[in-house]
């Protein structure tokens, strides 16, 4: 989807194979911004993992519910996120943590929305995170991106790639 939208976005999964970005795999190389999407809560060495993570970027978006003391469960097993039975989800983090982990990086932490956050030396402004999580300013936002990089997307270009490689 980001490529559709112009971006060089790079596909890379420990785990699972390459089903749907073939051709498009990160090659290891420094980049702009890391995204990991409901991933930090399966690190089994958080530490290794995430310091993996700064080595690629200094920017790093991520998505993972938070634990607090303040939550409505009496115990850590009763958080339907635990979810023991599954035995995937292995690592926690509250919103200590991701200070405790910002410091030792020494960049910022955002909490940006429900399970949103961010990791970065930018210093933003808690009015500007405010705006641009605003839903009305982020659907007006992508709609422009959207329009404006239709022309200017990375689809055609990777179909070609693609044709290509498979020398169809």
């Amino acid at each position: 989807m980001m490529r559709d939208l112009g971006y060089d976005w790079r596909w890379v999964d420990k785990y699972a194979p390459n089903l749907l970005a073939r051709g498009f795999e990160y090659q290891f190389e420094k980049c702009e911004l890391v995204t990991a999407f409901e991933l930090f809560e399966h690190f089994v060495e958080p530490g290794k993992e995430i310091e993996e993570l700064f080595k690629v970027s200094e920017n790093i978006l991520f998505s993972t519910l938070l634990y607090d003391k303040e939550m409505c469960y009496k115990q850590f097993s009763e958080w339907w996120y635990y979810s023991p039975i599954a035995g995937q989800h292995v690592a926690f983090y509250s919103e200590k943590t991701c200070k405790y982990i910002a410091a030792n990086y020494k960049v910022y932490y955002y909490h940006l929305d429900n399970d949103l956050h961010l990791f970065t030396k930018k210093n933003l402004s808690n009015r500007f995170i405010k705006f641009f999580f605003d839903k009305h300013f982020r659907w007006a936002l992508q709609s422009y991106f959207y329009r404006k990089n239709l022309k200017n997307g990375k689809s055609l270009v990777d179909m070609e790639k693609m044709i290509t490689l498979l020398k169809i």
